[in-house]
């Protein structure tokens, strides 16, 4: 994921492939994406939404995590492991993960069907987006951007506005 910032939407797929697998391999961008330094959003990690992760869920930080997938499964295979594997993912955001690709990085692996992908509609989770995040970090709209972080980490509410909107008027001056 991106997740720049993470929202009540993310935390609610994350939780629910918890739930699903046995293990659950989150990874999570480094990259900047409109004004939000993927270093200020590591540290939103580290300090209040790690602690607060299922234990079944192993964060890493990548720089694109689609392709850290890909590598993923691809390890795997080349380690003969027989493990059936479950990308979740935005309903839309689940298309980047081509047929192809999966073959290739996974030939075996795909070709068993031990690879599913889980899109996820908004309508299953919470309706919101990055995007509407974003613009209300840009509008200083603190009370609506606390009110769609995750339920888990809204009592950090008050830190996470002043840390990201911090970064964020640092990136605009």
């Amino acid at each position: 994921m991106a997740g720049k910032p993470v929202h009540a939407g993310h935390w609610q797929l994350i939780k629910l492939a918890s739930i699903e697998n046995d293990v659950v391999e989150l990874f999570v961008s480094t990259g900047d994406r409109e004004n939000i330094a993927g270093s200020t959003m590591k540290e939103v990690w580290e300090r209040f939404l790690t602690p607060s992760l299922p234990t079944n869920v192993v964060l890493s930080f990548v720089k694109v995590p689609v392709k850290s997938v890909y590598d993923r499964i691809g390890a795997a295979e080349a380690r003969r492991e027989q493990d059936e594997y479950f990308i979740y993912s935005d309903a839309d955001d689940i298309l980047k993960y081509k047929s192809k690709s999966l073959l290739k990085e996974a030939k075996n692996t795909f070709e068993e069907g031990r690879i599913h992908l889980r899109g996820i509609s908004r309508t299953e989770t919470t309706n919101v987006s990055g995007s509407e995040l974003r613009k209300l970090l840009r509008e200083n709209s603190k009370k609506k951007f606390i009110a769609l972080l995750p339920g888990d980490v809204k009592h950090n509410g008050e830190a996470i506005w002043k840390l990201l909107r911090s970064s964020l008027l640092v990136e605009e001056t």
